[in-house]
Order: structure tokens, then C-alpha cells, then sequence
């Protein structure tokens, strides 16, 4: 249900780009005024006093609605109940949309003017901290001390509420403050699960590969390659083997590092010569002041380069390392066939051989349980999407395989436009990256289904991605509905 109605709120937002007749919407519509605070001024704001508070305005734009006059824009077509055989109804949006180019001036207005209109009613310091210390959505504030955190943000809330707004997803570096916030807001605490040290070590070894591109476009030197120094054995174990695949996290930052450096870029460095070491396993402060390699680094780096430690070999990748990716498939006769034709194959292998150069020795094949497709996660939802494409399309219907064979391009081509990327909540950015895109370098507006089988962008910052009700005005009869689900396409 909820995935339906995102889809449907991702499909209004798309409305104002649709074109018709060469022109679209946005096209049409005023940006309005800058109402907007600077960003760096809000940071710099944030950034005075001890205590530190962020929330952020739970769906905006859709918490301001647009003039009735004005409704009949925002028009598109409703499968009712996710129902391809029912007649299309037609509906418009009440609210402002996320992507039309109105929309920040008009919800940055209505946010301003409720702390206005209310302002007598609570302290000035909460309208003051509407108008100066709010970035769109964003509220970043500081304080002097925890109590008077605590009531101004208090005031905040009951503020806006009286707006129609509303405060979530509060943070700060008090708990008392936290203590504070109701439990319906969701105020954001440290996560259950820490990350494991090996993804700590990669995601620094992002961090170097980053600060190294970073000095070469900003110092006017020439520079020869880098050498990148590391302590962890798991990371150069990860970056050494090409043939494995791994779990999305630590195969999108193999990936970042291996765009802008070699495996041979890459050293180990004993954790006695390590000065990273020095912060990350903790030090008195009377010994961090003393330490000079902190500072300069190791000394072997002012010695010429056959003069540096050698080299260590970090060996094989354990086969059951957590973060190597292992093959799964729904239990079918085909599929089980397959497995002992493989495994039959394999014994005739040279497998010491195999083993050390492609790290083949070990692969197993898990196979879900019959009947059990939902299993499959994300893959198995990608084969029911295409599914209901060829269930919606053929029917009854008899194909040849010239027929078939185009059909299922078509699928193939409405799964490729699925973003695979975050989206941005900047307007004037660019489509989210779908697998189509980035092999054709172009974009294309599809029907969506409750799937969410299209190319809309669903922005985490904004409004329009967020997970909250959104009331429909049926056009016919002037009822409305709240959370439907269905399949929407815009017109």
C-alpha cells in the first residue's frame, strides 16, 4: 500500500514536467521570489553555540494547498484499486507538488508567514529561528544551553503545528533535549547496528582515493602518482580480487577506488608506522602532542623509495568473508540440472589451480524454497514486474516469436528505466541514473505502474519522497480519497 502511494505521489510530481504541444508546466509557471535563506549564513548560524538542534518539516509542500482556481493544472488519470480492467478516473492534486517551480517560494511563504502570524503567541526567538535558521525544510539551530533548547523548541513545534506543519526527525547532541521531543516524532538516535571494521577501513580508503583527487585538481603542481598507505589487510585483499563479487556497499566503494587508482597504487604499512593509528586507538593527550609522526609522517617516507617497507602479499579472500556476494535462484528443476551439471564439471577442474587464481574453490549455490519465489528479495520483484508487463500487454492474446521477442524488449526497457541512483531534491538537477541512461545516455518518460516502474525521481531530501498521506479530489463526483492504492499515468 505504501509503495502504491509513493508511486502515485512520484507521478504528480511529474506532472509539471510533461510537455504537450512543445510546452510543459513548469515552463508556464513563476519561480517567485528568493525566499530562501543563504545556506551558508544558516551554517555559520548553527555553527555559534553549544547546543546543537536539527529537524526537518515532514512533506512540506504538500501541507500547502493550491488555489482552486488553480487545480484543474495539476490533472491526471487513476487505475482505482491498481485495477487495468476498470476505466481510467480522472483526479487532481490539492497541494503544491515537489518539482514545479513554484513550489519552494510558495511552501517557503506559508512556513514564514505562520511564524509570523503566531508570533505574539510564543517567543520571538521561535520566529526568528523560522525566518533565519531554516534552509527550505531544514531547521538547523544552536543554543546557548540545554534548557533553553528545550523550550524553544517546544515552541517551534507548537508554532508550526498551528500551520499545518509539521517537526520530524529531530537531532542534536543532547539527550536531555532528545528526552524531550514526543515519541511520535522519531527523534534520531545512534544506529543499532555499527558498521564492522572492515567497511570502516574501506570507507577510509573512499576517503583518501576523494582528498587525492581533490589536491590534484586544486594545487598547480605536477604530481606523480600517489601511494596510498593502509594498515587494513581486508582492504587490499578486496581490492586485489577482481573476480568476486560483492555486496553492494563494499562493491560501490571498490569500484569509486579503482576508477582513480591501481591495485599497484596500493601499500600496506604496519600498524607501529601508522600515524592514523595514533587517533583511532586513542592517546593520552601529553603523548599526542609528543608524537612528531602525526605531524610529518613515518620517517621511511624521507628515505628514497627502496628504502620503504616491503610490500606485503594479503593473500587470498576468505571464501566466507561476510561481504562476498553468494548466488541464490528460485529451487527449479532447470536451475537444480544446472547445479549438477556444474558441479560435475567442476571436479574436472584443476581446483588448487582455479582456487588461487579466480577464487572459484568454495562457490555454492543456495536455492530458495519451492514455492517460495518471495525469497528472491529485489531480483524476484524485477521478474514480477516484467510479469505484470506481459500479463497487462498480451492477455489472451496468441504471439509469434517475432512478437514475444519484441514485447519483452519493451520490458526490458520499462525495467531499465528504474533509477538505481538517490535523487536529488534540487530542482534544477539532473534524472536519477537508471541502468537504461547510463548505457544510452538518454532519458525517457514511461507509464508508471504501482511498481514504480518509471523514470520519476524520488528525491530523499524533499517532500515529494517521503513517506506521508496525500488527499486526491476526484474530479467526477468530488470525493475524497486518502492513501489509495493504484497506477497512475499522467496525461
Amino acid at each position: 500500500m505504501e509503495s502504491d502511494i509513493q508511486s502515485s505521489k512520484n507521478c504528480a510530481s511529474s506532472l509539471t514536467g510533461a510537455s504537450f504541444g512543445g510546452t510543459s508546466l513548469n515552463q508556464q509557471l513563476l519561480q517567485g521570489p528568493d525566499l530562501t535563506s543563504s545556506l551558508v549564513g544558516v551554517l555559520m548560524r548553527f555553527r555559534q553555540e553549544t547546543v546543537a538542534v536539527m529537524a526537518d518539516v515532514e512533506a512540506m509542500f504538500y501541507q500547502v494547498r493550491v488555489s482552486n482556481e488553480d487545480t484543474d493544472l495539476l490533472r491526471f488519470l487513476w487505475w482505482p484499486d491498481r485495477n487495468y480492467e476498470q476505466e481510467l478516473v480522472e483526479h487532481k492534486m490539492l497541494v503544491h507538488i515537489f518539482r514545479a517551480t513554484s513550489s519552494p517560494s510558495v511552501a517557503t511563504f506559508a512556513l514564514q508567514k505562520c511564524a509570523t502570524d503566531f508570533e505574539e503567541e510564543f517567543c520571538q526567538e521561535a520566529a526568528r529561528t523560522v525566518k533565519k535558521n531554516f534552509y527550505v525544510d531544514d531547521c538547523l539551530k544552536s543554543t546557548t544551553d540545554e534548557d533553553t533548547a528545550i523550550t524553544l523548541c517546544a515552541d517551534l513545534r507548537n508554532m508550526l503545528a498551528k500551520g499545518g506543519f509539521r517537526l520530524t526527525k529531530w537531532s542534536s547532541n543532547s539527550r536531555k533535549l532528545l528526552n524531550s521531543i514526543p515519541e511520535e516524532e522519531k527523534a534520531r538516535v545512534a544506529p543499532l547496528k555499527s558498521p564492522t571494521i572492515p567497511r570502516m577501513e574501506l570507507t577510509a580508503a573512499t576517503v583518501a582515493i576523494k582528498m587525492d583527487k581533490l589536491l590534484k585538481k586544486e594545487l598547480e603542481l605536477e604530481l606523480h602518482d600517489s601511494i596510498f598507505w593502509t594498515d587494513s589487510t581486508a582492504v587490499l585483499k578486496y581490492l586485489n580480487s577482481e573476480s568476486t563479487r560483492f555486496k553492494t556497499f563494499v562493491a560501490n566503494r571498490i569500484s569509486a577506488i579503482l576508477e582513480h587508482s591501481q591495485t599497484s597504487q596500493w601499500r600496506y604499512v604496519n600498524t607501529t608506522l601508522n600515524p592514523a593509528d595514533h587517533v583511532s586507538r586513542g592517546q593520552t593527550v601529553e603523548a599526542f602532542l609528543k608524537c612528531e609522526s602525526w605531524l610529518s609522517g613515518p620517517n621511511f617516507l624521507l628515505c628514497s623509495q627502496d628504502q620503504w617497507p616491503k610490500n606485503l602479499d594479503p593473500g587470498m579472500l576468505d571464501v566466507n568473508d561476510p561481504e562476498v556476494k553468494e548466488m541464490y535462484s528460485d529451487n527449479g528443476t532447470n536451475f537444480r540440472s544446472a547445479d549438477s551439471e556444474l558441479k560435475k564439471s567442476i571436479q574436472e577442474w584443476n581446483t588448487k589451480k582455479i582456487a588461487k587464481q579466480l577464487q572459484q574453490k568454495g562457490v555454492q549455490w543456495h536455492f530458495n524454497p519451492p514455492a517460495g519465489s518471495h525469497h528472491g528479495g529485489s531480483w524476484e520483484r524485477l521478474i514480477r514486474s516484467v510479469r505484470k508487463i506481459l500479463n497487462i500487454t498480451v492477455k489472451e492474446q496468441l504471439l509469434d516469436e517475432e512478437g514475444l521477442h519484441t514485447l519483452l524488449c519493451e520490458a526490458e526497457a520499462v525495467i531499465n528505466s528504474r533509477p538505481i541512483t538517490k535523487s536529488s531534491s534540487d530542482l534544477n538537477d539532473l534524472e536519477a541514473l537508471t541502468p537504461k541512461g547510463y548505457s544510452t545516455r538518454t532519458t525517457s518518460t514511461l507509464i508508471v505502474d504501482g511498481d514504480r516502474s518509471s523514470t520519476s525521481r524520488t528525491g530523499s531530501g524533499n517532500a515529494g519522497a517521503r513517506n506521508t498521506s496525500c488527499s486526491f479530489k476526484n474530479v467526477n463526483d468530488g470525493s475524497r480519497l486518502e492513501e489509495t492504492s493504484a497506477s497512475v499515468m499522467w496525461c
